[in-house]
């Protein structure tokens, strides 16, 4: 019996309009959705930090472009005046000058907030209980796949995690634990076959704890419980909303963080032509034995309407 479809809906909305937005409607013990691109304490933070795309944060929170190289390729957009600062950086986006969009913001933060509602509600295709640490591929079903990770990711030693399938695969990934993605160049989380970073998105759905795999001896706002190496690569947007968050590397996607965001030592955040593009499997078919009784009401129907006939 051919297993039924049922519709399923993957959406970001207007948050989708961005290369990183720190959210407000959850707020936790280092803020609401803190962002600095570049650092002063890092000796790599003279090296430039680039990020492709608008920044948007919503209300309660800061974004800080420092670091002398550090750009940011867009428009940075606030819930109130005075939430950006630029020392040093670049913003190229409206003169540099951040536009103030409170109802905007709002509306970000609402359609975050959906959007984690229908990922939490999908059923898994794939579950993976215990920690991922070497090297591993998911492949896809021809469709979206919804991968359950119960918890950590932590790749090193040139082990990465591939989403690997076809032009029309999507990948919904939910992760429990925390994720530490150290290694070689080219690796990280990354795509395969002809998968795209526009159809994967990553719910890191734990809470910030107490420990961290991740090097925060210079990084303020710790704990960081998803962060990368300098060298590794990141395919996909990232939903964040309780865990602080550390990028060195090559991102392609979005980042959405509920807490504190850091962009250093280099790295390159590409937003633009990356965001999740959503999914939407459409109305739900019907199972077989749904089918076969339609079909004997039409015949059932059918034959009614031929005996009156003949009585006429």
């Amino acid at each position: 019996m051919a297993t039924p479809t049922h519709a399923a809906t993957v959406s970001l909305g207007t948050a989708v309009n961005y290369a990183v937005l720190g959210v407000g409607q959850i707020t936790y013990n280092n803020g609401s959705g803190n962002v600095t691109v570049g650092s002063t304490s890092e000796a790599l933070a003279s090296t430039k930090m680039t990020v492709d795309g608008n920044e948007g944060i919503s209300q309660g929170g800061t974004v800080l472009v420092q670091g002398s190289s550090s750009i940011v390729n867009g428009t940075i957009y606030e819930y109130s005046s005075g939430q950006t600062t630029i020392s040093n950086g670049v913003v190229t986006g409206n003169g540099g000058v951040p536009v103030v969009a409170p109802s905007t913001l709002t509306q970000n933060d609402a359609d975050v907030a959906t959007a984690l509602t229908e990922i939490a509600a999908l059923t898994a295709t794939q579950t993976i209980n215990g920690n991922v640490t070497t090297a591993t591929t998911i492949n896809g079903n021809g469709g979206l796949n919804v991968i359950q990770i119960n918890g950590n990711v932590i790749t090193s030693s040139g082990n990465s995690l591939t989403l690997s399938g076809t032009a029309n695969d999507y990948f919904v990934v939910r992760v429990t634990g925390e994720v530490n993605i150290q290694g070689a160049t080219g690796t990280g989380l990354l795509t395969g076959g002809a998968v795209t970073a526009s159809h994967i998105i990553y719910d890191f759905t734990g809470a910030e704890g107490t420990t961290t795999n991740c090097d925060t001896s210079s990084s303020p706002g710790g704990p960081f419980q998803v962060c990368t190496g300098h060298a590794t690569t990141i395919d996909g947007t990232i939903l964040a909303p309780n865990l602080a968050v550390v990028l060195d590397n090559g991102t392609n996607g979005e980042v959405i963080v509920g807490q504190n965001l850091l962009l250093q030592s280099g790295g390159t955040l590409t937003g633009t032509g990356n965001t999740f593009t959503g999914f939407s499997s459409g109305p739900t078919t019907p199972e077989p034995a749904s089918l076969l009784l339609l079909a004997s009401g039409l015949c059932g129907a059918l034959g009614l309407r031929k005996r009156r006939s003949n009585v006429s």
